[in-house]
């Protein structure tokens, strides 16, 4: 890969400071612990370029903590969730703390803080009406803001399908009290709640801080399923296999535990084969479908983990991933899985706080992961991303790291080669 753009950023990002916005073109923010959001994006003079949001509802001197977004309804409709924290002191103003949604019944008056430094807030963002146009600026503008009585962790979001029978997109957010909060939106009201956990169960009860959330929902065998692993503070990855019945009641049917050394960076659910949207026996190559999930675990004491076909293997099945070097000492904070040689299948991707990314590769003969490739990058890595920056229909390789932001493209040559092979395949069908 070959870079193409690198934009500096003066404060650095964590683990949950990036997101995908997939509106009428793919957009990434990526957000510092010093409230600056910047968006990356292809822009309409052929060029990626790099601007700072300015959000609204987030006071001066607040500390970004996580940020996601997801697609409400048509590729314009964007809802994105920023939560961050402000260090009042006795003497600042609290007007920021009036008129805005508690999510617990703490009294927002001023008279006694004096022992209360930090106040933490879920703030939510959307377009109040449906537009053709997107706007990012002005949906920045249009904000509900939630107070919260714990610290927030990692802001997740996921589909359910609720009591009326129709797909809901909802938050899930982590915090300092052990419990994952859910957060839904009332259409009628045009606003959103704190609803309880019922439509959770696997994630009703944490003995440690929950730091990574990865949810995955499909079908087998007509009937509906849902994958949910967690991974938490005190090194606990927990594995849920969960029934969903067409009452909207799930029911815990499996589930596992296992211990790591120490805290659990994130989970990740993928599968072997890329989804591709095109037919692609039309196009004369075998459709393959590979129903087999998986589960990729990143802990900041061991190598990385796969576990294989986690539906009928739960955590039975471990891959460990291998060094570089047997005496390679690294931290491992970010994870993408994607295709990355064009042959149809995802390759994992992981970025170091040393400095490198590491692409894997599984060998269905042996069943065992390699390294396929390496590459060294100038600043530790915070997450990564893969996806099409540039709308070329050629993924990108989005790099966070402490000192800005990197983007790398794919060489031509490997393109042309992969391009002409699958043409060769089509002509001899």
């Amino acid at each position: 890969m070959e870079q193409i753009g690198f934009f500096p950023i003066s404060n650095s990002s964590n683990i949950y400071g990036m997101t995908n916005m997939h509106g009428d073109m793919t957009r990434i923010l990526v957000a510092t612990l010093e409230k600056q959001v910047f968006a990356v994006e292809y822009s309409d003079n052929k060029k990626i370029t790099c601007n700072e949001i300015h959000f609204a509802y987030i006071p001066n001197s607040a500390d970004i903590i996580s940020i996601d977004a997801f697609v409400r309804t048509n590729y314009n409709d964007i809802v994105l969730g920023i939560t961050f924290f402000k260090n009042y002191k006795e003497s600042d103003s609290n007007e920021f703390r009036k008129n805005i949604v508690v999510s617990n019944n703490r009294s927002t008056s001023s008279s006694s803080e004096k022992n209360i430094c930090n106040h933490y807030y879920f703030n939510i963002y959307s377009s109040l009406s449906s537009t053709n146009r997107f706007d990012l600026n002005q949906i920045a503008q249009d904000c509900q803001t939630f107070e919260l009585d714990f610290v927030p962790y990692h802001l997740y979001h996921t589909s359910i399908i609720n009591e009326n029978n129709i797909a809901e997109t909802l938050w899930l957010l982590s915090g300092s009290d052990c419990y994952v909060h859910v957060f839904r939106e009332d259409n009628k009201k045009q606003s959103f709640y704190k609803d309880k956990i019922d439509l959770f169960p696997e994630l009703n009860n944490f003995e440690s801080i929950v730091i990574w959330i990865d949810v995955i929902n499909y079908e087998e065998n007509h009937k509906c399923h849902r994958l949910t692993a967690v991974g938490c503070e005190n090194g606990i990855l927990c594995l849920f296999f969960v029934e969903l019945g067409e009452t909207n009641n799930p029911r815990i049917i499996k589930s596992w535990k296992n211990r790591f050394d120490g805290p659990i960076l994130s989970v990740k659910f993928f599968k072997d084969k890329i989804n591709s949207n095109l037919n692609l026996r039309k196009l004369g190559f075998k459709s393959e479908f590979s129903p087999e999930i998986h589960l990729l675990v990143l802990d900041s004491c061991e190598q990385p983990t796969i576990y294989r076909n986690v539906q009928e293997n739960g955590l039975g099945l471990r891959k460990i991933l291998p060094k570089i070097n047997e005496n390679n000492i690294d931290l491992f904070p970010a994870s993408i899985v994607g295709d990355v040689n064009f042959d149809n299948n995802n390759e994992i991707i992981l970025g170091s706080y040393g400095k490198k990314i590491i692409f894997y590769k599984f060998e269905h003969e042996s069943q065992t992961y390699f390294i396929e490739n390496t590459m060294e990058v100038p600043h530790p890595v915070i997450s990564l991303t893969y996806l099409d920056l540039t709308g070329d229909g050629i993924n990108e390789l989005i790099i966070v790291t402490t000192k800005g932001i990197v983007i790398y493209r794919h060489h031509i040559d490997p393109l042309i080669d992969a391009l002409v092979k699958k043409m060769n395949t089509i002509a001899s069908k």
